[in-house]
């Protein structure tokens, strides 16, 4: 995917977080009982979004994108209404009613280090006076729930591609959100929606640990993002004070999509007595902790590590890359290759040690982080 595109998608994402966050409202203020769903998918230069009332009227919106010159882009969109049969309104209280999407949490929605950026789909469906919310940032995080999203999918192909009748935009265009009074057309003009800023582009985000890393929870937390032609991986690393281990690797790729591994196993008392010796190398030991100047370009051959090391009274950050770097717009001439060198001990001992291509692959990885909260050891 080229910058522009990139800047695009995640500008897209962007806005459909702050529709999102407008739903977010007491019952008394946005009428839920009047209600049954909302549902939108957001993707690359295409959104769609349905509110569902209670007796069966739907308002969906259609909105596309097209790219000109100079990266920008014009958006059109299309306002629809209508009603559902009743054995179509049935069906879907049907669907939202079923025990596993009613008690379902955010917190079962794998929170991997690694998004698909395809799509995102956000869901609100009226619970007895408030509005249960599910968002779901890519098709990766949907993975799991296939059985509980795909039937409200499918219903959404269904109507958005059917006919029905169609409002101007400046009459009808709500982003699908719930009006304060219960009606269906006939609204008051949406204000234009304020511009966001456009996103840098860098590297895969890199989490920050949490709780804190500290010698009782763990030896070492460790984060790297390598980039091979078309394929970016993620993996990260936690060994435990015990020797046990906790490896999560993502992939992506144009051509096989996104895949993910875990690993989970012990060091010896060796090759853990081995690893500590070159954590406690004075090299690593005072190296500054710093921050990128500017932004990292994901480059073939290209690489970024970043180290969290507990040591004692404080935890020592350590990030190394590979890469060519931005500074104030301009790209430097040369592949930057800073701090590497002093991890060379570290990454031959890994290489050593850690098995990655023993890693089973799975769906949803535990602990997909690796942060010592969640440490399955």
């Amino acid at each position: 995917m080229g910058r522009t595109q990139t800047i695009l998608l995640v500008l897209g994402l962007l806005i459909a977080q702050s529709v999102h966050s407008q739903t977010s409202t007491p019952a008394s203020q946005a009428e839920p009982a009047t209600y049954l769903l909302r549902l939108e998918r957001t993707g690359y230069l295409r959104s769609v979004c349905v509110l569902l009332a209670a007796n069966g009227d739907y308002h969906l919106e259609r909105k596309a994108a097209q790219m000109h010159v100079q990266r920008r882009a014009t958006q059109r969109v299309r306002v629809f209404e209508g009603k559902l049969s009743g054995g179509e309104l049935r069906e879907i209280e049907r669907i939202v009613s079923v025990d596993a999407l009613v008690k379902f949490d955010e917190k079962q929605i794998p929170d991997l280090m690694m998004k698909s950026a395809d799509e995102r789909v956000l869901l609100d469906i009226s619970r007895l006076g408030s509005w249960q919310q599910i968002v779901f940032p890519d098709s990766a995080s949907r993975a799991p729930f296939h059985d509980l999203l795909d039937p409200l999918l499918t219903w959404l192909d269904t109507v958005k591609n059917r006919k029905a009748r169609e409002l101007s935009e400046d009459a009808g265009r709500n982003n699908c959100l719930p009006p304060r009074k219960i009606e269906f057309s006939q609204r008051k003009p949406i204000q234009p929606e304020e511009p966001h800023p456009r996103p840098s582009i860098s590297v895969p985000a890199i989490p920050s640990p949490a709780p804190a890393v500290t010698r009782e929870n763990s030896t070492l937390l460790m984060y790297n993002n390598r980039f091979e032609g078309d394929r970016t991986e993620v993996t990260c690393l936690l060994v435990s004070p015990s020797g046990g281990y906790h490896l999560v690797q993502q992939s992506k790729n144009l051509s096989n999509g996104m895949s993910a591994a875990v690993l989970d196993g012990s060091l010896t008392p060796s090759q853990l007595n081995s690893l500590r010796e070159i954590l406690d190398d004075p090299v690593l030991v005072n190296l500054p902790e710093e921050a990128v100047e500017g932004e990292l370009v994901p480059t073939d051959g290209g690489y970024v590590v970043k180290l969290v090391i507990p040591r004692a009274g404080k935890t020592q950050n350590i990030l190394a890359w590979k890469s060519y770097r931005i500074t104030n717009q301009i790209m430097s001439q040369a592949m930057e290759d800073h701090g590497t060198k002093s991890l060379a001990p570290l990454r031959q001992w890994l290489k050593a040690n850690i098995n990655e291509k023993a890693a089973a692959p799975t769906v949803t990885p535990p602990n997909p982080r690796c942060l010592p909260s969640g440490q399955p050891f």
